[in-house]
């Protein structure tokens, strides 16, 4: 499926631009030294550079120029004063000076860009993640202040005086009958605590819908390796299966490599469209673990493999395996192990079968 929206950015030409009195501000003073007429977009586009190479100044203007929606500021390190000057100064260059073409549809017609665009960030990441947290720590005050006051209540007794007392009694009625059920009903339900990778995870699953275009910026500085994998499938399903369109700045191998991804590499100049395993990092990664090659091959009788124990966290996360079994098996070679090779023998093992088995 074509998920494509935006068919191509075009850069003006620098002469254009010179003697131009915005030159000095961001985005100029960072897309200056950038040699490059135009981007074309596919399904998934993806920036690679190192910091600093404009990867993430390119995505607020592409996002200025559609209307994202975003959370997180432009300028975080600056003050609100200082900001709100440089994005009116951003705004003026990205529609004075840049041009997105829209993709045509089959008959011709410029496709509409869709009502859902988002941008989201790692700051964006975090700030779920701590929100999640404060709610459980918020919860907890509030469900101990409303326990001590329900002891408290039962162990004083009540005296109905009047229909001013009669919603309290109704209350210390309620409690007597049956204490847990009435502290369940009145107290918050915490949220259920995941790891910054699943909630991240969470996160982009319940923000990535169907038919939309979404510029997202390093998501991995919030993901381990097995979380990175996850969200490039998703990115990648969206986009076949959902209409979406994905522009993404990155370092990552996970998301580099997405089938049939459009990379352009921001440090070469001009900035080029190049095969991921051509990427200066992605040579780096090789070199290393071709060095130490050895390590990863070798594999000491009685135990599993890397590639084996890789295969092994990856069936506990997908199978929604707890934190606390996935904890103790990862910190005992011999529950590694055997685990494993009941993964082997029972395909649909669950967890309850597995602790049974391991005798945890």
């Amino acid at each position: 499926m074509n998920s494509v929206k935006i068919k191509r950015m075009v850069f003006p030409d620098n002469k254009l631009i010179e003697n131009d009195v915005l030159r000095g501000y961001y985005p100029l003073n960072v897309l200056a030294s950038l040699n490059i007429k135009k981007i074309n977009f596919d399904n998934i586009t993806i920036f690679y550079g190192s910091n600093g190479c404009g990867k993430t100044t390119l995505l607020n203007l592409i996002s200025e120029k559609i209307g994202c929606d975003r959370n997180s500021r432009f300028f975080k390190d600056e003050k609100y004063i200082l900001e709100l000057k440089q994005k009116v100064v951003f705004f003026d260059y990205a529609n004075k000076f840049f041009e997105l073409e829209r993709e045509l549809d089959d008959e011709g017609h410029m496709i509409a860009i869709p009502a859902i665009k988002k941008y989201i960030t790692s700051d964006d990441i975090f700030k779920y993640i701590e929100s999640a947290k404060e709610f459980n720590n918020n919860s907890q005050i509030i469900n101990k202040d409303i326990e001590e006051e329900t002891w408290d209540m039962l162990n004083e007794g009540y005296r109905f005086n009047g229909m001013q007392d009669y919603e309290r009694l109704k209350k210390y009625n309620s409690a007597r009958k049956s204490t847990y059920r009435y502290l369940k009903n009145n107290q918050i339900e915490m949220k259920k605590q995941l790891s910054n990778g699943e909630t991240s995870l969470m996160y982009y699953n319940d923000n990535i819908l169907s038919n939309g275009i979404y510029l997202l910026d390093e998501p991995e500085n919030c993901l381990s390796p097995i979380f990175q994998f996850k969200l490039a499938k998703l990115i990648l399903e969206a986009s076949k299966y959902e209409n979406c369109q994905f522009i993404i700045s990155t370092h990552s191998p996970f998301f580099l490599s997405i089938p049939n991804a459009k990379v352009y590499n921001l440090d070469s100049t001009p900035v080029k469209e190049e095969e991921w395993y051509n990427l200066e990092n992605m040579i780096l990664y090789y070199d290393f673990f071709t060095k130490y090659k050895d390590k990863f091959e070798k594999k000491e009788e009685g135990f599993i493999s890397d590639k084996e124990f890789d295969a092994l966290i990856d069936f506990l996360s997908i199978n929604n395996f707890s934190n606390n079994i996935i904890s103790i098996i990862r910190g005992n070679e011999e529950y590694i192990t055997k685990a494993y090779n009941l993964i082997k023998k029972y395909p649909n093992i669950n967890e309850l079968t597995m602790r049974e088995k391991l005798s945890i």
